[in-house]
């Protein structure tokens, strides 16, 4: 999440490819996927691509109080620079 507004995995992979100075990944279109995952071995890793997934903080700001200190953006440019070192 990203102050209350939810990041797509592409959103993601584009952002992680612009900080680390590399093309963003490519796009498979749905129905092209879809027939893809069709192929046993890669079924899995296709299958995971073409799930949305929503993660909140909702619970964790109820019961805890808790507020995020940074944005996602900065945490996501922090954890690539901690990668590249």
């Amino acid at each position: 999440m990203n102050r209350d507004r939810c990041l797509t995995i592409k959103e993601v992979l584009n952002f992680i490819a612009k900080e680390i100075g590399t093309k963003p990944p490519i796009c498979i279109p749905q129905s092209i996927a879809l027939i893809l995952s069709k192929i046993p071995f890669i079924k899995k890793i296709v299958l995971f691509y073409l799930k949305d997934r929503v993660y909140s903080i909702d619970r964790l700001r109820e019961k805890l109080g808790y507020t995020p200190r940074i944005s996602t953006y900065d945490g996501l440019k922090e954890a690539v620079m901690g990668y590249k070192k």
